[in-house]
């Protein structure tokens, strides 16, 4: 049961981590994707009839991403030095 649990939290925190900096680069991700598929790259940075809107969303996305991937990151060192102080049988 402990073990599970271990490994259970060593997954949590890989995934806190990877989804905290999507998060907090996914508006620029979003318009990057938007602006190829339109087939004008350029307008993935234009704000006037482009995509680059998306882009202000990272006053928001990108301070609560990294406050996320910190969480996620401090929870994966501490997961780790648990695991490497157990004794194994």
């Amino acid at each position: 049961m402990v073990e599970k649990r271990k490994v259970s939290m060593l997954k949590i925190s890989v995934w806190l981590t990877l989804g905290g900096a999507l998060f907090a680069f996914g508006p620029l991700l979003l318009a990057l994707l938007l602006g190829g598929l339109s087939g004008d790259f350029e307008s993935a940075f234009n704000e006037g009839d482009g995509f680059g809107a998306f882009i202000w969303l990272m006053i928001v996305t990108l301070p609560l991403g990294a406050i996320i991937a910190l969480v996620g990151l401090v929870l994966l060192v501490v997961s780790l030095i648990r695991r490497t102080r157990e004794p194994r049988p």
